[in-house]
């Protein structure tokens, strides 16, 4: 069939300017407004053959000239930004100028100069790229062109345009850069003592990569060359005045030693593809016409480098699916790196200086203590609420430090030796809990005191719940208590929730779920414990609902409500997901934050929907993005262990970090940028589709009467495509298939199998689906949400097919074949929304590969099993029931 959509990698990508980008799939073009996020338009500029490279005209005309090649293919693309509606069109017809790969092109004056796989270059007139119809052989044979004598095979090539001459890099597949001269773009010679001979002969040639090269740029300035290889490197090669000085002397050729190589970076795990150039001026922003400042790279093992000019590691980002990433583009400004993939997505990263730094400069503001004092005085807490900082001394001494203004003053209190404490600037309330069980009140600004009705024990943690203004305080016998801040100067004890005596509460969370009043508690064994606090005329009471481990026998270190999933951390390193289904917890995943990362210390969300976690790497302090696996945040510091306090103010690039370092307090934070120096942006323009191996595909329709396409692969990833079929749009041509913008929904483990079926209460499908692990999932494909998870706790393997069969008005029987030889029966409760394991049986002595099911009668229905041991098994259900009605409109 005749397809209108192309998901492929994403092989080249090109800034218009700081609004718009241009990207290559396959032999489309796609054009995006990066501010919003927005497809704007796409067009198809060859008939098959992949994209390689752009090349935009910089001369500021509108419409703005794009050269566009690809394999053997070179075309006009012009891009008109003028119209409220930006349009791409192409003046031309596709041109083969030389028979041969084209590895880059230039604008050359008005003329359009091509290099070859075979080290040939050749100047094309503007006249044939405008040209309504494709030129003669003769023509093209009448442009200049002028070949190398090192006709070796490249794998890459780069065309600069210096001092009116052309000038190629070209990378061969022996790991040579081979540097010539073809001819200049005017009719008169270059004013120069020796013109540049017309032979084309090599005037350098670069050793010392291990394998293929990939790709070469030269600085703006010419003076350096970098170049990435299959070895696994980035090289920077110190040409000095190599581009002009070979013009003085007539053939003269410069060997190694007048060209060497000043660093190798190896930051990739496996190939390098692309580099890009990220350039700085003056005030300390990029400018891609100023000397280069770092660089870009990106590679086979899907990751990002940004690269000091002394070859040093800037950062790492990771955020795509698949397993490659193809190809890199800076904007002017240089603020933000494209990124196109292998598994066709499209991302943004802020490059910007302050935003890949790894923390502003920290501020040390001393504290008045006495350090002869007896016992020696010293700071032993810390929190904030901001733009408030409190620390407590070890003799009982409170400070409050503005975070703006710098300006310190103690509060007069008598002194208490708190064992736990919490600041609230909204509320002007600070609380302090103590060893002997005392619970006090302070406010900030008058100092009034307030003590509260005592714990039974040692008062282990408080916080404020300022979103409806109560606040809670636990011990270490069990104890939660929630109190409620009416005004100022009252507080009034609303319940107290009891866990099993000797339970060290180690964190809690106070929300609304639906219109009742919940109450999560985390422990120091790793469970999460959930209550339901009533109304009665009695007053307010906590009731048990739910009880489960989460992080083996850790403590749980945070609680997070994220609609209708609870999110947890642990010091055991991972991040816990549970749905929430009638007040009761039903595991959802658990996944390693980051490698090394062992203790997960809080879970945040940001305005996006985005789940990062803080935690400790060795004594470093680290934010880590859950989507897409990078650190956007590392705060040197002498670990977890000692006093510490956290916050973003606004975003992930705003964020006030306090700490001690002996009497004073450190606070560290990220510049306040302006809405200028601020990204901006949307992460992806393009959301991935896949990008590994695509292990099952579904076409389910919907009870509107459209279709969704469903696929599961290797990148953990159920990807929910629109797909419209229309009709041919004349006779002889095939139907075409339109395919909407697709989602992503992320899974613990690849994705093998996928089935779908109707929901039995309301008009949506449901999908069944599994994989690498023994676990099941059930997704709602219009909302994009799991509904409900189920793990096998003792069993390993992996699922390997999935089939459903209607069981009645709210429930499906789901049937799932294992490697372990089993398949095994589960009934789904829509109401629920949880698996039930029925039955489990074993006929196989392998691993079981498929299974098929046939619905005979409504009670009735036939089993197919297949295994690797060469049988096929025929199974007899029964007990199945009709399916229900369609729910009325």
């Amino acid at each position: 069939q005749d397809s209108m959509a192309v998901l492929a990698p994403v092989t080249a990508l090109c800034f218009l300017n700081d609004d718009y980008l241009l990207a290559a799939r396959a032999a489309i073009v796609d054009l995006f407004q990066t501010r919003t996020g927005t497809l704007l338009c796409s067009l198809q500029i060859f008939e098959y053959e992949n994209i390689h490279g752009f090349r935009l005209k910089e001369d500021g005309g509108q419409p703005l000239s794009v050269l566009v090649f690809g394999q053997k293919m070179l075309r006009l693309l012009h891009v008109d930004l003028s119209s409220p509606h930006p349009v791409l069109h192409t003046p031309g017809v596709p041109l083969n100028p030389l028979g041969d790969w084209l590895w880059d092109a230039l604008w050359f004056g008005e003329a359009a100069s091509v290099v070859s796989a075979h080290n040939v270059v050749r100047v094309l007139p503007l006249a044939l790229l405008t040209a309504p119809v494709a030129p003669s052989p003769s023509a093209l044979a009448a442009c200049p062109t002028c070949a190398c004598e090192n006709t070796c095979m490249l794998y890459c090539a780069t065309l600069r345009v210096e001092r009116g001459s052309l000038v190629v890099a070209a990378g061969s597949v022996f790991g040579q850069i081979i540097l010539w001269s073809p001819f200049s773009d005017t009719p008169e010679p270059v004013p120069a003592p020796a013109p540049v001979p017309a032979s084309g002969a090599p005037w350098a040639v670069l050793r010392g990569h291990a394998g293929v090269i990939f790709r070469i740029l030269f600085s703006p300035d010419g003076t350096r060359l970098f170049s990435v290889s299959d070895d696994r490197s980035l090289r920077s090669w110190n040409l000095g005045n190599a581009l002009t000085a070979t013009r003085a002397t007539s053939g003269a050729f410069l060997t190694e030693a007048d060209c060497p190589c000043e660093w190798t970076f190896f930051g990739h795990t496996s190939r390098v593809w692309d580099v890009s150039l990220l350039s700085v001026s003056d005030d300390g922003t990029f400018d891609t016409d100023k000397p280069v400042a770092a660089l870009a790279t990106a590679g086979e093992d899907a990751a990002v480098c940004l690269v000091g000019l002394d070859g040093t590691l800037v950062k790492r980002m990771r955020g795509h699916g698949g397993r490659s990433v193809r190809s890199l583009a800076c904007n002017r400004s240089g603020t933000v790196l494209a990124s196109g993939g292998g598994d066709s997505a499209v991302r943004l990263w802020a490059v910007h200086p302050s935003f890949i730094s790894v923390a502003a400069e920290p501020t040390h503001v001393p504290l008045p203590l006495a350090p002869t004092a007896s016992p020696r005085d010293a700071p032993v807490l810390l929190c904030l609420s901001s733009p408030i900082a409190l620390a407590l001394t070890r003799l009982g001494r409170l400070f409050a430090l503005d975070c703006n203004t710098k300006v310190l003053r103690e509060l007069s209190v008598p002194a208490v030796r708190a064992s736990c404490a919490a600041v609230s600037h909204r509320l002007n309330l600070v609380a302090l809990g103590c060893g002997d069980g005392s619970l006090t009140l302070v406010t900030l600004l008058e100092g009034v005191v307030m003590p509260l009705v005592p714990h039974s024990a040692k008062v282990h943690g408080i916080a404020f719940s300022e979103a409806d203004d109560r606040m809670l305080s636990w011990d270490v016998n069990g104890c939660v208590r929630i109190w409620l801040l009416p005004g100022p100067g009252q507080c009034t004890l609303q319940v107290q929730a009891d866990l099993p005596a000797a339970t060290v509460v180690q964190s809690v969370l106070l929300a609304k779920v639906n219109d009742d009043d919940v109450l999560f508690c985390g422990d120091r064994t790793g469970h999460i414990t959930l209550f339901q606090l009533t109304h009665t005329a009695m007053g307010c009471q906590a009731v048990l609902r739910s009880a489960i481990r989460a992080h083996g026998k850790q403590s749980v270190t945070s609680l997070l409500l994220d609609d209708e999933t609870l999110l947890s951390t642990g010091r055991d390193g991972f991040l816990t997901k549970h749905a929430l289904v009638d007040l009761q917890l039903s595991f959802v995943s658990r996944n390693r934050v980051a490698k090394g990362l062992e203790w997960a210390e809080r879970a945040m969300l940001s305005g996006d929907g985005t789940v990062s976690v803080l935690g400790f790497l060795k004594t470093d302090m680290v934010v880590v993005n859950t989507t897409t696996g990078q650190q956007t945040l590392r705060i040197a510091c002498s670990g977890g262990h000692h006093p510490w306090a956290f916050e973003f103010l606004e975003d992930e690039r705003d964020y006030l970090f306090a700490c001690f370092s002996d009497s004073e307090l450190r606070l560290q934070g990220a510049p306040q940028a302006s809405g200028a120096n601020r990204l901006g942006f949307p992460d992806i323009l393009r959301p991935e589709f896949h990008g590994r191996e695509i292990c099952c595909v579904a076409l389910v329709p919907d009870p509107a009467g459209s279709l969704t396409m469903l696929t599961g692969g290797e990148a953990c990833t159920v990807t929910i495509t629109p797909f419209e079929v229309r009709p041919a749009p004349g006779p002889g041509s095939g139907d075409r298939v339109v395919l909407g913008t697709h989602a992503n929904v992320r899974f613990p483990t690849s994705i093998r199998c996928i089935a779908a079926a109707p929901s039995r209460q309301s008009p949506a499908t449901l999908v069944f689906c599994g994989g690498g692990q023994p676990m099941l999932f059930c997704l709602d494909a219009a909302r994009r949400a799991v509904l409900a998870t189920w793990a096998h706790t003792t069993a390993d393997g992996r699922v390997m097919d999935i089939a459903t069969l209607p069981a009645g008005p709210a429930t499906h029987t789901v049937l799932a074949a294992f490697s372990d030889g089993f398949f095994r029966l589960f009934s789904f409760s829509e109401e629920h929304r949880r698996f039930r394991l029925q039955s489990e049986h074993a006929f196989h002595a392998r691993c079981l590969t498929s299974l098929h099911t046939v619905l005979l009668t409504p009670t009735r229905a036939l089993l197919l099993t297949a295994a690797t041991d060469g049988r096929i098994a025929v199974w007899s259900l029964k007990h199945t029931h009709a399916p229900a009605p369609a729910p009325a409109p």
